[in-house]
């Protein structure tokens, strides 16, 4: 799989680690959880993705 940003560490059987930084040190926690909550939601929406 192929992606624009660079942001899929592995994939092993369908299941998916993507790992991202947080844009700033002063990030706050809220976004942080939006940005992973966003994340999650795209790779579950793929098909044939486990975990």
């Amino acid at each position: 799989m192929t992606t624009t940003l660079g942001h899929i560490d592995t994939i092993d059987d369908g299941d998916v680690t993507v790992e991202f930084t947080l844009p700033t040190a002063w990030c706050s926690p809220a976004f942080a959880w939006m940005m992973a909550t966003d994340a999650r939601g795209e790779v579950d929406s793929l098909p044939d993705t486990g975990s």
